[in-house]
C-alpha cells in the first residue's frame, strides 16, 4: 500500500523493509559476538584468579618450609661449638625439605585437570592414608568400587 505525503510515497513500513532486516541481523550478530567475548573474558578472569590462588599457596608453603630450613641452619651454625647432635639436626632439615617437596607436589597434583576424576582421588587418598597411618599398624585396605 502506497501512501502519499506532500509529494513523497512510502511503499511499506520501515520495519518490513530489507534495510531494517539487515540492521536487525547485523545487531544480532554483534550481540552474539559480544556475548561470546564476555564469556571468554569471564573464563580468562576465573583462570587468572585460580592461577593467583595456586601461586599464593605455593609461595606460602614453600616460604614456610624454606624459613624452617634457614632457621635450623642458623641454629646449627650458632651451636656448632656446643657439641650438638649434628646428624639429628641435619635429619630435621632433610625432613623439612622432603615435606616441602611433597607439599608442592600435592598442590600441583590437586590443580592438574588430568587428575580431576574419582579414580585419581581414590588413589591419592589411599597413598595419603598409607603414608600417614603407617605407625598405627598394618596399612588400611581399601576396596575399589566401580
Amino acid at each position: 500500500m502506497a501512501l502519499g505525503l506532500a509529494g513523497s510515497t512510502i511503499s511499506s513500513p520501515f520495519c518490513e523493509s530489507n534495510n531494517c532486516r539487515a540492521c536487525c541481523g547485523a545487531f544480532g550478530a554483534y550481540r552474539r559476538r559480544a556475548t561470546l567475548c564476555i564469556a571468554r573474558l569471564e573464563k580468562e578472569s576465573t583462570l587468572a584468579g585460580e592461577r593467583e590462588r595456586i601461586a599464593r599457596d605455593l609461595h606460602d608453603d614453600l616460604g614456610g618450609s624454606l624459613a624452617d630450613i634457614a632457621l635450623t641452619l642458623e641454629i646449627i651454625r650458632s651451636r656448632l661449638g656446643e657439641g650438638i647432635d649434628l646428624d639429628h639436626e641435619l635429619e630435621k632439615m632433610s625432613s623439612f625439605a622432603r615435606s616441602a617437596i611433597e607439599n608442592m607436589g600435592q598442590t600441583i597434583w590437586s590443580n592438574n585437570p588430568r587428575f580431576d576424576n574419582l579414580a585419581s582421588l581414590s588413589a591419592y587418598l589411599r597413598e595419603y592414608a598409607s603414608n600417614h597411618t603407617c605407625f598405627l599398624g598394618p596399612p588400611p585396605q581399601f576396596a575399589a568400587t566401580p
